[in-house]
């Protein structure tokens, strides 16, 4: 436990999980495996993530966490997304064994949500989330199908049991996971959005109704987010208002990353695809950021009710430019966004609850 001997504090399995944190097959295989000790078999997964009887006794680090925790988000990372966990190139399309990890992570943790608490997995965790949004909208969203980047999570069932949402709520009292939580949810909503639009004669006179479909699961998201945010600020006093700014400014990525990956099925190529990523940006900054100054402090209620209308407003802006770039005229587009932007408020609020 102790190698190289130094007198600091030091892990072996950290540059191990570094090692794999940077080979995203290896990482992938390793959690799917067994290794031989004391004569039997061991499984890694037990080992490392689950906690049952012949879990590891991870040693502490100066802060008390476990030392390696950090370096054990960036092994599922890589093992999850198929990348190095520190790379900004374009994942390949997830994989029935990719998808099959991330169900186990929701799974495990969604059950034990308290194991997350001040973690220094919730960031990776948020990754992997924001990776697999289109996963986590279609089990949330339950009315609609929204296709996913390869094979599918299959959260719906940890949906309906409960244990996705309360992983989302122990992940998003991280700013670093919020951020990337929100971003990945406003891109993907988007373009749910988009799609509606674009096969509107399909729809015909239940387009409103599709809308709403499509908006539900983000907001219910945002909603549960929002909630995460206040514990981590006001109850918990985990992190503060400018930690959640700050998270939600440099999740650039995950607004680019539903269009970079080809989710898109809708035609946005080119500047078209800079000016959506760039309005996805936008809107989330704007609508999320807090005036974290003392002069604008404000009550946990109140600062709750603003985050509704801010979700509510960045739905509102999505649709109505969607509306008007399909061809409809200015009435109709706020006809349509007005639809969604109420749909998010009453989904938002479930998502709270």
């Amino acid at each position: 436990m102790n190698y190289p001997p130094s007198a600091e504090l030091n892990d072996p399995f950290v540059g191990f999980l570094e090692g794999m944190g940077h080979n995203p097959q290896a990482s992938l295989d390793f959690f799917d495996a067994s290794t031989k000790a004391d004569g039997k078999d061991l499984d890694n997964w037990d080992y490392l993530v689950a906690k049952g009887d012949n879990a590891r006794a991870w040693p502490p680090g100066d802060d008390g966490t476990p030392l390696g925790h950090d370096a054990l988000g960036h092994a599922l990372e890589s093992a999850t997304i198929g990348i190095p966990y520190d790379s900004d190139a374009t994942p390949p399309k997830h994989s029935a064994g990719s998808t099959e990890l991330v169900n186990r992570i929701v799974g495990e943790y969604g059950k034990n949500p308290d194991r997350l608490d001040g973690s220094p997995l919730t960031d990776s965790l948020g990754n992997i989330t924001a990776e697999y949004m289109r996963d986590v909208q279609d089990a949330v969203g339950g009315r609609i199908e929204v296709k996913t980047y390869g094979s599918n999570a299959e959260l719906e069932a940890l949906a309906d049991q409960g244990q996705l949402r309360e992983f989302l709520g122990a992940v998003g009292k991280d700013p670093d996971a919020y951020g990337a939580i929100v971003t990945s949810q406003q891109a993907v909503s988007t373009e749910l959005i988009n799609e509606v639009f674009h096969q509107r004669d399909t729809y015909g006179n239940v387009l409103p109704e599709e809308l709403s479909n499509r908006v539900a699961p983000g907001a219910e998201i945002v909603g549960i987010m929002a909630d995460s945010r206040t514990q981590a600020v006001y109850d918990d006093k985990i992190a503060a208002d400018a930690e959640f700014n700050e998270g939600l400014a440099t999740a650039d990525k995950w607004a680019g990353r539903a269009i970079d990956t080809g989710l898109g099925r809708f035609p946005v190529v080119g500047d078209a695809a800079g000016w959506v990523i760039e309005d996805i940006r936008e809107a989330v900054v704007e609508n999320y950021t807090r005036d974290s100054s003392a002069e604008a402090d404000m009550e946990r209620d109140e600062f709750l009710a603003t985050q509704r209308a801010g979700s509510a407003s960045a739905m509102y802006d999505a649709t109505y430019t969607a509306a008007i770039q399909a061809g409809m005229s200015e009435e109709q587009a706020k006809t349509m966004a007005g639809s969604a932007s109420q749909q998010v408020k009453d989904s938002y609020g479930q998502g709270r609850q």
